[in-house]
């Protein structure tokens, strides 16, 4: 192409824009002009309209790139109606938390909270044959008896081989036999855990003998009769410099058949029904040091604003569900309670299969059920939990529904509301257990329980470089229903 032929070329996309209202980078323009068409100057103004944008980057065109690429493969794929779209949603909120009134960080509210707490655990654990007739500490200390006793406890203090107990009837300090299975138990331990243990009394000492941790009982997958399949999401971090749309428009086009990977992946995209995200859908404001200087978009309504462009991308017949992380406007405290962005709650309005839930939350999806949580306390575990460790936040899950409970450690990093009724309590078996927060993918079956970490769609950033984390960005989930089988992606790969 000659200079002056190039120049010309080069005036008369520059032009086309302008009469858009749109202007463009210098290294947009010779991405557009090596990939020149009508169809993608129409596809980048498009893109300048849908985001409000006055300036075309080299990514947008990027992304217009990948557009008219996934339209030219769309029959190639989804050549019928997609098998989710010939579905009917069923939904069934089993439980979503709505904040009634602003919890106190007074004595009476933490009594009250941990007798909640206390009450719940303890009925799971006296479902239990060897737990059905516990005792209370008051009459093991009253005791003239040996024994063995077996008490339901909530743990007050750990040390290496010993633990602080109590119960509504005393405290007590009991110290674990020379036994190595008997240390283990001890280090898996954590404060404000409801447990059961069992105890001796030797010359007026309380020996530890064994612990029960309240946990699942044993259980087989359960599966839905129709053939559908949930995309799991978390961390989008919308208005941090580092959101990866490319990533996400990767994901969006893969749903919509227009990514083609394997015939594989496009049968199990074709079944997406539901799209659920865990938490953190902004980046939020003032959550770290130095935030600011991550940010593009500066104002939380703004990233809400954009994130609502983003879902809106996803089918009309995909059911969405949200539920809010510690970077979304809504009180840093768990239970949280949805997200109420205007944004948000104007998108509710306009499409129907839209739920804006809290976090966490409890709902079934043709029958198989999901416990959604953002994952605030997985590193409070990873600290506590020895061989735990952050970058398989399918352990710290794990150990969650062992305890039964998402946030046991109290003052810890983790903000928890106290309120009378500690809904924190995992009381039900889910069938799915989902979080993000760690910002890395993890898989496990505990159980019955398919437990999912999404990982994140955020880019490592300056402030986690300098924490040591390695994220897996671009990774997401699939869970298929009728064959309760999960699987862990990355739009790296599509």
């Amino acid at each position: 192409m000659s200079s002056t032929f190039a120049e010309s070329f080069r005036k008369k996309i520059v032009e086309k824009l302008l009469k858009e209202g749109i202007f463009i980078a210098p290294d947009a323009l010779k991405k557009m002009e090596e990939n020149y068409s009508e169809e993608m100057v129409l596809e980048v103004a498009e893109i300048a309209k849908k985001e409000n944008l006055s300036m075309i980057e080299k990514r947008h065109v990027d992304l217009a790139i990948s557009i008219i690429k996934g339209k030219k493969g769309e029959s190639e794929t989804f050549s019928k109606e997609p098998i989710a779209k010939q579905v009917e949603e069923k939904v069934k909120i089993i439980s979503s938390y709505s904040e009634s009134k602003k919890s106190t960080n007074t004595i009476q509210n933490k009594v009250k909270y941990f007798m909640s707490r206390f009450e719940k655990i303890s009925s799971i654990l006296r479902q239990r044959v060897d737990f059905s007739r516990a005792v209370d500490l008051e009459y093991i200390i009253k005791s003239k008896e040996e024994g063995p006793f077996k008490s339901i406890v909530i743990v007050f203090d750990k040390k290496r081989s010993k633990l602080t107990v109590e119960d509504p009837t005393g405290r007590l300090e009991v110290l674990g036999i020379n036994d190595e299975k008997v240390r283990e138990k001890i280090s898996e331990v954590v404060v404000d855990s409801v447990i059961g243990i069992e105890i001796l009394k030797k010359n007026k000492a309380f020996l530890l003998t064994d612990i029960v941790f309240p946990d699942l009982s044993e259980g087989g997958v359960r599966k839905s009769e129709e053939d559908v399949a949930a995309l799991l999401l978390s961390d989008f971090h919308v208005g941090s410099k580092f959101f990866s749309e490319k990533y996400f428009y990767k994901i969006i086009n893969t749903v919509k058949g227009r990514e083609y990977v394997n015939e594989q992946l496009a049968q199990m995209m074709s079944k997406v029904k539901y799209v659920i995200i865990a938490g953190d859908l902004v980046d939020g404001v003032l959550i770290y040091p130095g935030q600011e200087k991550e940010l593009e978009i500066a104002e939380v309504s703004k990233q809400y604003e954009k994130v609502v462009s983003y879902i809106r991308e996803f089918p009309d017949y995909t059911t969405i569900i949200v539920v809010p992380g510690n970077h979304d406007i809504v009180r840093k405290a768990i239970p949280q309670p949805p997200i109420d962005d205007e944004n948000i709650l104007e998108f509710k309005k306009e499409r129907k299969n839209f739920y804006n839930l809290s976090n966490p939350c409890f709902v079934s999806l043709h029958d198989v059920s999901f416990l959604i949580f953002h994952g605030q306390s997985l590193e409070d575990i990873t600290s506590s939990v020895p061989k735990i460790n952050y970058y398989q936040p399918e352990q710290s899950m794990k150990y969650l529904l062992k305890i039964r409970h998402l946030a046991p450690i109290y003052g810890n990093n983790t903000q928890i509301a106290l309120e009378e009724e500690d809904k924190l309590v995992i009381e039900e078996k889910p069938d799915v257990f989902h979080a993000g927060h760690i910002h890395i993918s993890g898989l496990d079956f505990y159980r019955g329980t398919r437990i999912i970490n999404s990982g994140t769609l955020q880019e490592m950033t300056p402030y986690q470089e300098g924490l040591g984390i390695t994220s897996t960005t671009g990774s997401f989930a699939i869970y298929l229903l009728n064959q309760g089988k999960a699987t862990i992606l990355n739009a790296k790969n599509l």
